[in-house]
């Protein structure tokens, strides 16, 4: 893991970094340990080629401090490398694990979710899809509440703004989606404070 990340930012097709982004993923791993709060070894699976990847790097790395987790980094370039998982994170080398947020590996989703159920790992991504898949949790942004904010931008670039002078923003909305079916499979018991607190709990 490398220290002094650069500051980067996505903006209309320029590479910056992305406001937030370390801290969506410290939060993730947070309500994690808040679900199980013995586990001290964490997977962090990854392609390394993600916009984000470093902003979430750190996210993890911050966390992890926090924690006191050890990360464990598994990273795969296809789906086939996916046996990885079973080499690094299996005979308990891994308590858990996190999934970062990437265009591929949401490809991979059921790939993933099923190396995940059978090395008894539960997961933690950035994407509802991979909770619907059979994940143990997800902690995002709302995605319909950033499409109406993106609305917003397109109407005031089609009134004339110029979209370089339009300001970045954060969401400010977050959604928190637990599989309690998975939760039992893997025989976890997921407080009342975190079902209550969920936006959507899968039966």
């Amino acid at each position: 893991m490398k220290e002094g990340v650069p500051e980067r930012i996505w903006k209309f097709g320029r590479v910056a970094r992305l406001p937030g982004g370390d801290q969506l993923v410290s939060k993730q791993i947070e309500l994690l340990k808040a679900i199980i709060p013995g586990i001290t070894r964490l997977g962090v699976l990854t392609t390394g080629g993600a916009l984000s990847h470093d902003d979430q790097m750190l996210g993890a790395t911050k966390a992890a401090q926090v924690l006191k987790l050890k990360l464990i980094e598994v990273r795969v370039s296809a789906p086939g490398d996916l046996a990885r998982l079973e080499s690094i994170c299996g005979k308990g080398a891994c308590q858990a694990l996190y999934v970062m947020q990437d265009p591929q590996m949401q490809s991979w989703r059921a790939q993933i979710v099923e190396w995940a159920a059978r090395l008894q790992l539960p997961t933690v991504s950035s994407s509802t899809a991979f909770t619907e898949n059979g994940a143990l949790m997800s902690y995002s942004s709302n995605i319909p509440e950033l499409y109406r904010r993106a609305a917003t931008f397109v109407d005031k670039i089609l009134r004339g703004a110029k979209p370089g002078d339009l300001p970045i923003e954060q969401p400010t909305k977050f959604e928190l989606v637990v599989n309690q079916k998975t939760a039992k499979a893997l025989g976890i018991k997921i407080s009342d404070e975190i079902l209550l607190r969920a936006d959507r709990v899968i039966e």
